[in-house]
C-alpha cells in the first residue's frame, strides 16, 4: 500500500540543541509560548538548497528549525489550509500520541519521523 508523507516544518529563533533533546517538551514549550510559525505544510517536500536566496540564507543563519514526517495514516482527513493554531495542535497531538521512530539533529534542525 502506498502512502503519503506529510512533512511540517517550524521555525523559531535560533537556539542551542542539546544532543539528545526531548522533543516533545521543545514543541510543547514552543507552541505554548508562541515561538513557533509554520515555513511548510504539506506533501513530502522537494530538496530545497538549488532555491536559496540571501533572504532565505539570513533566516536560515539565525533560526532553529523542527521537521516533523508523519504517514497520512496519523490523520483523518486535514485542511492543509487550517488556520496555524489548528496545525500547530495537530503536530502536537501527533508527536504525544504516536511512536517517534528517529530524531536527527544538527546544529540547527531537529527532524523527527514519526510513526
Amino acid at each position: 500500500m502506498i502512502t503519503k508523507t506529510h512533512t511540517l516544518i517550524l521555525s523559531t529563533p535560533r537556539f542551542e540543541i542539546k544532543s539528545n533533546p526531548n522533543v516533545i517538551e521543545i514543541i510543547n514549550d514552543l507552541i505554548h509560548n508562541n515561538l513557533v510559525n509554520i515555513d511548510y505544510f504539506g506533501y513530502e517536500l522537494d530538496n530545497q538548497v538549488d532555491y536559496i536566496d540571501e533572504e532565505m540564507a539570513l533566516k536560515m543563519a539565525t533560526s532553529t528549525y523542527l521537521t516533523f514526517h508523519f504517514e497520512q495514516n496519523l490523520i483523518s482527513e486535514f485542511d492543509f489550509k487550517s488556520d496555524e493554531e489548528t496545525t500547530l495542535n495537530l503536530i502536537l497531538n501527533i508527536v504525544m500520541e504516536n511512536q517517534i521512530r528517529e530524531v536527527l539533529v544538527d546544529e540547527n534542525e531537529i527532524e523527527v519521523y514519526i510513526d
